[in-house]
């Protein structure tokens, strides 16, 4: 809240000259009502926003991204007190594409802190991203929520939630020509008219081998 003071002393009547109010000073109080902090975009590293509606699938990225800026509502400002790896989550499904069913993994941030304006958080990872879906939290009503310096918790005090998805298709990552195995008596053999190839994971049907 404010308190606006007047000195009527100092103010005279354009009319007669008189101080206003007979020079006795006034005061008025009003108060400014901050919005939650809430999030209205995700932005990848050189790639379009992220779909922030729940409503809408996640986006599809195609490469993967070093780091994230979240933006939330203009004139926002988070208090950088309480931006953490604890209040900015990201978690993977596990290759299933769902959450809930206890396979997810927690994906490791490298950093986290305020952006380029009070109102933006960035994010870097600090693993290289593989192909799954993956929900970036926001926690709103957990016991380490995200707040402006006002104290106004995110999203009404509920957690926010987006989803993408990304997919990198298969990639070749190791080729072995003519693979050499050791026997259960320590003989050796190659197979000469065999080439294994190791392929980063990818939902592969058995023709796209």
């Amino acid at each position: 809240s404010y308190r606006l003071t007047m000195d009527n002393t100092q103010i005279a009547d354009l009319a007669d000259g008189d101080p206003l109010n007979n020079g006795a000073d006034e005061e008025f109080f009003f108060g400014v009502d901050q919005p939650d902090p809430i999030l209205i975009a995700v932005l990848p590293n050189d790639e379009t926003s992220l779909n922030v509606d729940p409503l809408l699938p996640p986006t599809v990225l195609k490469s993967p991204p070093p780091e994230l800026v979240l933006q939330f509502n203009p004139g926002q400002q988070l208090d950088p007190l309480t931006i953490s790896s604890e209040s900015i989550t990201v978690t993977r499904a596990g290759h299933d594409g769902t959450f809930g069913d206890g396979n997810e993994q927690s994906v490791s941030i490298g950093y986290v802190g305020v952006g380029d304006t009070p109102e933006e958080i960035v994010v870097r990872f600090a693993e290289n991203l593989v192909d799954d879906t993956y929900t970036i939290t926001v926690d709103g009503d957990g016991p380490n929520p995200l707040t402006n310096i006002f104290g106004e918790v995110a999203n009404g005090g509920d957690d926010t939630n987006v989803q993408f998805v990304l997919d990198l298709g298969a990639r070749v990552v190791a080729v072995e020509p003519q693979p050499v195995t050791r026997a259960a008596d320590g003989t050796l053999s190659q197979a000469r008219e065999q080439v294994i190839i190791s392929v980063s994971y990818t939902h592969l049907r058995a023709h796209e081998t």
